[in-house]
């Protein structure tokens, strides 16, 4: 309980995959101290977070879909900026990623989904809406 973020705990790992495709590399490790995505003790959490192992991290993590979605968006994002992946992402991405169908319809299911019962401030849900495109 330290306000910070140890980078070694599947609840930092979540949080950074998450935020991956939607901050820069650079900033997203200013953020966080490291980029968590080079942590190989890591790699068996992230297959637990996007459901290619026996358990689910007990912290508060999002589903499978919801992980391997970002996962591979983040894939994306590194590859549209010409960056070598992070060691998880390349891993995840041939051991996973490649052999997964629709992801690019699976993102967009989950990136055009919105819904009401959440506790957003409206000018942060307003932000949010317009970073994702949801209307």
């Amino acid at each position: 309980k330290t306000n910070s973020w140890c980078c070694d705990c599947p609840k930092c790992l979540f949080a950074y995959l998450m935020l991956q495709p939607f901050i820069s590399p650079s900033e997203l490790q200013a953020l966080f101290g490291r980029n968590v995505l080079e942590n190989d003790r890591l790699y068996p959490t992230l297959l637990e977070l996007v459901g290619k192992a026996d358990s689910k991290p007990f912290e508060c993590v999002g589903t499978h879909e919801e992980s391997l979605v970002a996962a591979h968006l983040s894939v994306q994002m590194y590859q549209r900026e010409n960056l070598p992946l992070p060691a998880l992402l390349a891993r995840l991405q041939q051991d996973v990623l490649s052999h997964e169908n629709e992801l690019d319809q699976r993102a967009a299911t989950i990136l055009e989904s919105w819904g009401s019962e959440h506790t957003l401030p409206n000018a942060w849900e307003n932000l949010l809406q317009q970073r994702v495109h949801v209307q």
